[in-house]
This record gives structure tokens, C-alpha cells and sequence, in this order.
């Protein structure tokens, strides 16, 4: 069943991987320094490829501002900040959507979800541009909220509003949302949550990533429409300013590893730049060149955008547009903008959308940025991903092709079960009990928190249970009791679907990929290699047993604080299960609000594959190894010895069961 190719009329194995395979012991080592040398060189800015813009029709940064009503600005934010208390947000946007003659809704929604119960209230208008058919319209987003620099940007935005409503050269409508996110540190997500609901009333089609079928949200119809939305810019005033240097902060991931495309952030660097001097901070980093203050690595950006790629799935409210179709962005204006840079700022970002002839298409929507006149496409980071996966690769021909007789594992789909009924389990859990639940034995299956009638069970929290099954090796105590007929054929399993979780990851989603291959290629190759030492397969397995997926996740949670503090608070270090915990609670929370796959990849591919892989460190003889190995009848040269073992192998000691001291 090994790889053949024809040759002179008869059938040989290819030559350069029997050789190769006979390095296999080192050929880690050397994928590891192979992807290490040549991520430094690919990532390095003076390496990667010049932004561009594609879309020539953008013109950005050739549009005269003639925004003039920063007197306007300034009274709504006096307005606002007069507002009683017992008046809200929403019907003051309301009043003012009324004096300029538009049309404004409100919208409430709230989340049937047990483990996040919000509720909101958003306001949503619209602009008719003079010279559109309504087929297409631009989308901006602002945040609703009590603190000084929310009511700027209501206020300036309102300004904005008014000054677009008097043009005449838009060909696409506007929709405006003001999304309702609470004034608590967790309002960015709150106020993505409010965002999807709107978007998926308004889009009235379901998204393919979307949870929302499952009824996650209640939220009131639109009660107006317009065209399709071509993309979306949510503002705010995150940026700041360093000695008169003005810093415009821009996020651009979303959810599951998408992107923007790269023509809308080129096209507000270009209106940033030459415009109004100001330089930009990428996932709130400033790259080598923008500050003349601090010298950084031109590694950090690249770094942080990877982890931010793979780890935080709301990045900011932009980052459920990508689950509609709608090219979305986050601008964080500068603090010290005044009203009418501000007002500028949006009216060129906002022309620059409105001669859009098409969908944005012609530019990248994978990419790392290293600042901002410089990145790396997808055709070149997947360079380091394939090294490092190498060497399974060629562990997989391996045993492909010692495998004689191919026997399908049963335990395969059914530890593979067992993780999809983890999921089910966990998410039904969260959305219709919450984050602790009874069980209780005269109702099915569950009620709700304790001191209900019937609870005859203690009180448990959906965490530490999850962590606690996750964390208990299954698959040491049953692959040690039944072993399975045909290791290499496991190993196979093992290999060959962990090679292909990581490239799939990498063509989705390129930070996960990168951070899980460097990760688990060591881990999975290490423990499917051949073991015939008993010491060895007890150390290993023992390993094994402690690198469950949450432990290293975890252990990644304390190596990295420059990173990870960003998305953990300081509080979750104070207790030795703090980070994990809090870790769970979010993959659970992202995926049944907001659709994230971090939840599914864990408990339906890591974790069953970590069971499995016990099935190749536990001790057996090699005889059992090769017990379904036939040795072709007429062997080439350079295979006899593959047949009788590998030179760096034992000599066989006869087929038999497992040994035992």
C-alpha cells in the first residue's frame, strides 16, 4: 500500500524519502530550525511586500474635506451632556434624527442565551445619497455610553450627519447604528452582540457562520431598509496623542480569523497620512518608524497580530461583520482630534467608500501586517506552517507504508463522539441553564440553579466541570487495557488528522495555525514514535497525560504576559485555576454569542485526538508493530532493510501480545 511510482515498465518506491525517512529522528529538529530561520526572514518588513492600493477607484487622500460643523458638534455635546438621567441616549438621537429630517428607528433585542443574559437597545437611520439607486450603502457604527469620550463621538458624528444629509455627490446610502454596549469593561463584546443582531434582522439572511438560527437573540424587525452593505467603519476615540504626534488606533481582525480587505486600511492610512499627519498603531502597537520615542523589534506587530488572529475572536465591534459579507473596520480617532478633524476624517473615509465601483474584491483579505506600508500574503506565511508540518507528513508515509493490512479503528469515531457530545453538552448547558446547573432526577435532564423543587444534587459550576473531564486522560486507561490491533494504523489516524486540522487552520485562520503547529507537531511526534523501551513509554505517557489541550493552553497563558494580559485580566493569575477558567468562559461565551470556533476545534479535534495518541505511547513489542507487515515478494535494494527494520531500530523479537515485567 506504500507510495509507488512507475519506472521502466514495473512499479519502485521513490527513493529520496526512504532516505529522508531514515533521519526521521532528527528531521524535527530540522523543521523547526527550518521554519524558525525562515519566518525571521519572511516577517521582517524589509522582506515583505509594499501596501498597495488595488482599487484605484478609491482616490484616497485626493478628496478636499469641506466639513463645517464643528459649531454644531459642539452644542449636541453640551446637549448630551446636560441630558437627565432619566432620559435616554437613544431618544435624544432620536429628537436630533428629527430636526434633520431623517429617519430613525430603535431597535430592542436581548439574548435568550442562560450564561449571557444582555439586553439593549439600538438606534439605526439612514442618509438617501442623491445619486443612488439603492442597491449598495456603507455602514457606520458608533457606541452608545455614558463616558466623556462616547458622548464626543455621538456628538460629532450627529455634526457629521448633518453636514452629509445636505450633499448631493453620494451614490450610496448610509446606515447608521448606534449599538447599545453598557458602560462595563465588557461592552466591546456587548456591543458586538448588539451589532450581530442588527446586522442579522437587517441582512434577513442567515449567515453560514451564524449561531443565531439557534435563538441566541430576540431583536425587533428593521423597520427601513436600504442596499447591501459594502462595508462598515466603527468609530471611536481609542487613539491619543504623544507630544503633539496624533495616533490613530486600527483593528482589523474579526471573528475566526477574517479580515478586512486590505484596500480599506490602506486607503485610511493614505487619508491619515497625507491628510492629517498622523501616524498608526496596529492591535495598539506602534511599529519601528511611527515613534520616535521608543525603539521597538520590527517583530512585535507581527507577533501581536498573530496572537490577536488566534486568540481573540472579538477583537473589536467590527469584527461580527465578517460573518454578513460586510468588509468592517474599527478607526480609533485621536483623544485630541478636534471637532472638525474629526468630521473631516469621517467625511474622506467616507467618500473614499463612495467611489467603490464594485464590491471590494481586488485586494488581499489574508494577510500579516508588519506596519502599515508593509505585509506579507498568505502565498508566502504558509512557508514556515508547511516546514513545521513536515515532519508528520513524512511519519505518515512511514507507517503508510509498513502498513501491509489496513484495519479501521473503532475507537476512532467513538472518542471523536464522545468530544462532539462534550460540545453539545457544554453549549446546551450555557444557553438554556447558565454557568452552573443541578442535575436532578425527576425532571430530564436539568433544572435550574439550586433550591428548586427537586434539586437533590449539589450545585455544579459548567467550568470546572468541563476542566475536569478534559483534563482526565480516557484514553491512557483504555488503550492500556484493550490495545488496539494495529498501531500504525492508529498512528495514521493520529498524523494524518492533525496535519490536516493545522493546514485547514492555517487557510482560515494563519495565527491559530502557526501558534497550534508550533505546539502540537513536537507533542504528536514525539509520542507516535515507535516505543519498544519501558521506561521510555512510561515517561511519555505520563507526559502525555499532564499535556492535556486546556493545560497547555494554559502553561501558553503564563509564558506569554506581554500577550495574553491583553484578553486575561491580572485578577484571573491570583488563583492557580483562574486562567483556565476564565479562558473556558470565554471560548464558551464567543461561541454560542457570536459563532467562534475555539470551542468546537477544542473538545471535537484536540481533544480526541490527545486520547488517541495513547494508543501509540503505551508500551507494546515492535512484533505487534509489524504484525500486519508482509514483506513484498520481490524487494528493491534499498527497501530490504525497511522490511527487517530500519538500520536505527531492534532486531524483531518474534509477533506477540503485550509484555509485561
Amino acid at each position: 500500500m506504500a507510495l509507488e511510482i512507475a519506472k521502466d515498465g514495473g512499479l519502485a518506491r521513490p527513493k529520496i524519502l526512504d532516505r529522508i525517512i531514515r533521519f526521521r529522528k532528527f528531521i524535527l529538529i530540522i523543521a523547526y530550525l527550518g521554519a524558525y530561520f525562515s519566518s525571521q526572514y519572511l516577517f521582517d518588513p524589509v522582506n515583505m511586500e509594499v501596501t498597495r492600493i488595488s482599487e484605484h477607484s478609491l482616490m484616497p487622500g485626493l478628496v478636499t474635506p469641506k466639513f463645517d460643523k464643528s459649531g454644531v458638534a459642539i452644542q449636541l455635546y453640551r446637549r448630551l451632556t446636560d441630558l437627565p438621567k432619566t432620559k435616554k441616549q437613544q431618544k435624544f438621537i432620536l429628537d436630533v434624527f428629527s430636526e434633520f429630517g431623517l429617519q430613525c428607528f430603535t431597535q430592542k433585542w436581548k439574548s435568550t442565551i442562560a450564561g449571557y443574559p444582555k439586553r439593549g437597545e439600538n438606534v439605526y437611520g439612514f442618509i438617501r445619497g442623491h445619486r443612488n439607486d439603492g442597491a449598495e450603502a456603507q455602514l457606520i457604527v458608533v457606541q452608545l455610553g455614558r463616558s466623556e469620550s462616547a458622548r464626543r463621538m455621538i456628538s460629532r458624528m450627529l455634526a457629521f450627519i448633518d453636514y452629509a444629509k445636505e450633499q448631493v455627490y453620494w451614490a450610496r446610502d448610509f446606515v447608521i447604528v448606534f449599538v447599545d454596549g453598557g458602560d462595563k469593561k465588557e461592552s466591546i463584546d456587548q456591543a458586538a452582540f448588539a451589532l450581530d443582531a442588527f446586522l442579522f434582522k437587517y441582512q434577513k439572511i442567515e449567515a453560514l457562520t451564524s449561531k443565531q438560527s439557534n435563538g441566541t437573540v430576540i431583536a425587533d424587525e428593521i423597520q427601513s431598509q436600504t442596499g447591501a452593505l459594502i462595508a462598515g467603519v466603527v468609530y471611536d476615540l481609542s487613539g491619543m496623542s504623544i507630544k503633539g504626534q496624533h495616533i490613530i488606533n486600527i483593528q482589523t481582525n474579526g471573528l475566526n480569523g477574517q479580515q478586512v480587505n486590505l484596500d480599506v486600511f490602506n486607503g485610511i492610512v493614505k487619508i491619515a497620512d497625507s491628510k492629517h499627519h498622523s501616524k498608526v498603531a496596529i492591535y495598539g502597537l506602534m511599529h519601528r518608524h511611527a515613534s520616535p520615542y521608543k525603539d521597538y523589534s520590527p517583530y512585535d506587530v507581527p507577533l501581536k497580530a498573530l496572537f490577536t488572529q488566534a486568540f481573540v475572536s472579538i477583537e473589536g465591534i467590527h469584527s461580527v461583520m465578517g460573518k454578513y459579507g460586510v468588509q468592517g473596520l474599527t478607526v480609533g480617532l485621536s483623544h485630541d482630534y478636534s471637532e472638525r478633524q474629526a468630521g473631516q476624517f469621517i467625511e474622506e473615509v467616507s467618500r473614499m467608500l463612495n467611489n467603490v465601483l464594485e464590491r471590494l474584491h481586488q485586494s488581499y483579505f489574508m494577510y500579516v501586517l508588519s506596519d502599515d506600508m508593509h505585509f506579507i500574503s498568505i502565498a508566502l506565511f504558509v512557508i514556515p506552517i508547511g516546514i513545521l508540518i513536515s515532519p508528520l507528513v513524512f511519519l505518515v508515509y512511514f507507517e503508510w507504508k509498513k502498513c501491509q493490512v489496513f484495519h479501521f479503528p473503532l475507537t476512532y469515531p467513538f472518542i471523536h463522539f464522545i468530544g462532539y457530545m462534550l460540545y453539545l453538552f457544554t453549549t446546551w448547558t450555557y444557553k438554556h441553564v447558565g454557568t452552573r446547573y443541578v442535575f436532578q432526577w425527576t425532571q430530564y435532564p436539568f433544572i435550574g440553579k439550586e433550591g428548586c423543587d427537586g434539586a437533590f444534587s449539589p450545585l455544579f459550576d459548567l467550568m470546572h466541570s468541563f476542566l475536569l473531564f478534559s483534563v482526565v486522560p480516557f484514553g491512557l486507561y483504555a488503550f492500556y487495557k484493550v490495545p488496539v490491533p494495529c498501531v500504525p494504523t492508529m498512528r495514521i489516524f493520529c498524523l494524518v488528522e492533525t496535519t490536516l486540522a493545522i493546514v485547514a487552520l492555517a487557510l482560515t485562520n494563519v495565527g491559530l495555525g502557526i501558534f497550534t503547529s508550533a505546539v502540537v507537531v513536537p507533542v504528536v511526534f514525539l509520542m507516535t514514535y515507535e516505543s519498544y523501551q519501558r521506561e521510555r513509554s512510561i515517561f511519555r505517557s505520563g507526559m502525555l497525560a499532564i499535556l492535556s489541550p486546556m493545560v497547555v493552553l494554559t502553561v501558553v497563558a503564563y509564558s506569554l504576559p506581554a500577550f495574553i494580559t491583553v484578553i486575561i485580566p491580572d485578577k484571573a493569575y491570583q488563583t492557580v485555576i483562574g486562567v483556565p477558567v476564565f479562558m473556558l468562559q470565554t471560548m464558551i461565551q464567543t461561541d454560542a454569542a457570536n459563532g467562534s470556533w475555539h470551542l468546537f476545534l477544542m473538545t471535537c479535534v484536540a481533544w480526541p485526538v490527545w486520547n488517541m495518541i495513547f494508543a501509540s505511547s503505551l508500551r507494546y513489542d515492535l512484533d505487534i508493530d509489524r504484525a500486519n507487515m508482509t514483506p513484498p515478494p520481490t524487494p528493491a535494494p534499498f527497501l530490504a532493510s525497511t522490511a527487517a527494520g530500519t538500520p536505527e531500530d531492534p532486531p524483531a523479537r518474534g509477533f506477540g501480545k503485550r509484555t509485561k515485567k
